[in-house]
């Protein structure tokens, strides 16, 4: 009889370890479960506006959500940062658009811009982040609820060795004491937070060429593997190529052709501006280009 304890013991400890071995660990659980039919609205800085032209975590995600009819919008702008925004007068207000665009989930690209101001500004940019987090919660743009945020940090400087460029040693001091304090906001805000800056430095290390163009912004290649650093991220697997990859990321790429031209009109002065009211046989400027523009919300 003892044997026979002793046996099922044995073959219990080893079902135990067969099935849960040593040093392994869990899988880290997704920072975000999207809806069928949700729209996914980024903003933010360079990294976020660059996104849309290489396409690669839209076309991810919708690979690894093929029946949920998604629908994305970057509305990214080059140079934003938590307080500044540049815009054409009257063009609209971040809320405004995301209303427009009924976001449900909105990805969050900031930090760089707002490093520039050193350890001195870290304070000021919790303060404004959390601001920014509060008032976004506030608002319903679908028409029914908060949207779900997701932060990200600013990604690394990468250091191309070259003699007309800096090394990026300095600026990702500061840009690691920003994304340090991204966390902590979102934590203590309850708000899906994306680290970026550690692993693209790992990403800079393994790549065999240049992921950057200029240290700090992403050629194609190197917004692929970030977009598949921000996949598993978000949901907790791998992102992978297959043989509908490529037109996949076509039809997202001539999407967003559509919605660039939209969203991003080459003259805003006309359109937004001071000359968009000019008249000609009781016609503006704004009468007929806005026209346009809905024409192209129709094609994207």
């Amino acid at each position: 009889m003892r044997m026979i304890l002793q046996l099922r013991v044995l073959v219990f400890v080893g079902l135990f370890f067969l099935v849960c071995p040593l040093g392994s660990a869990p899988a880290a659980a997704p920072a975000l479960k999207l809806e069928k039919g949700d729209h996914v609205c980024y903003i933010g800085n360079t990294l976020a506006d660059r996104m849309q032209h290489h396409a690669w975590l839209e076309t991810y995600l919708h690979a690894a959500y093929p029946k949920h009819e998604l629908v994305f919008r970057n509305l990214g702008f080059s140079g934003d940062t938590l307080k500044t925004r540049t815009r054409s007068n009257n063009f609209g207000s971040q809320d405004k658009w995301l209303a427009q665009e009924k976001a449900d989930v909105v990805f969050c690209f900031f930090g760089y811009g707002d490093a520039l101001a050193g350890p001195g500004g870290v304070g000021g940019f919790e303060k404004d982040l959390g601001s920014l987090i509060d008032k976004m919660h506030e608002q319903k743009y679908n028409g029914k609820s908060a949207p779900r945020l997701v932060m990200f940090s600013p990604i690394a400087h990468e250091d191309l060795k070259s003699h007309v460029l800096p090394d990026g040693s300095e600026n990702n001091k500061n840009l690691a004491l920003y994304a340090a304090a991204m966390e902590k906001v979102c934590k203590a805000k309850k708000v899906a937070y994306v680290d970026l800056f550690s692993p693209s430095k790992k990403l800079y290390a393994a790549a065999k060429t240049p992921l950057t163009m200029n240290g700090i912004h992403l050629l194609d290649h190197g917004n692929k593997a970030l977009a598949g650093v921000i996949t598993e991220a978000l949901l907790g697997k791998a992102s992978a190529d297959n043989a509908n990859t490529g037109k996949l990321r076509a039809a997202v790429l001539e999407k967003n052709r559509h919605w660039f031209n939209r969203y991003r009109v080459v003259d805003g002065y006309n359109v937004y501006g001071g000359r968009s009211r000019l008249n000609w046989h009781s016609q503006s400027n704004a009468d007929v280009m806005r026209r346009e523009m809905e024409i192209f919300d129709i094609m994207a």
